[in-house]
């Protein structure tokens, strides 16, 4: 009320009270953007990991893949995948 009030006498200018508006909706707006930021950064992480508790990335096997040496690649990071998740689960074979 100090910003639209600053003589608290019951006046309220115009001017300041715009000003207190426009402000209060600037700060809304900041809210709303970082709102959709953190829920964009969300939707990354679970589109690019299996979940939050599992902080393996996605490793997809390309099946026909345009050589030998690209499927051989993407096999070897899948099996280390899975060795990381026996690992966090403390399942790995002795």
């Amino acid at each position: 009320m100090s910003a639209i009030d600053p003589n608290f006498n019951g006046r309220v200018s115009l001017h300041l009270l715009s000003r207190a508006v426009c402000s209060a909706q600037g700060v809304q707006r900041d809210r709303a953007k970082e709102s959709a930021e953190r829920k964009q950064q969300h939707q990354t992480k679970i589109s690019t990991t299996y979940s939050e508790s599992l902080p393996v990335d996605v490793v997809k096997v390309d099946w026909q893949a345009r050589s030998l040496c690209d499927f051989e690649r993407a096999v070897a990071n899948f099996r280390k995948q899975q060795r990381d998740l026996l690992a966090s689960h403390h399942e790995l074979p002795h």
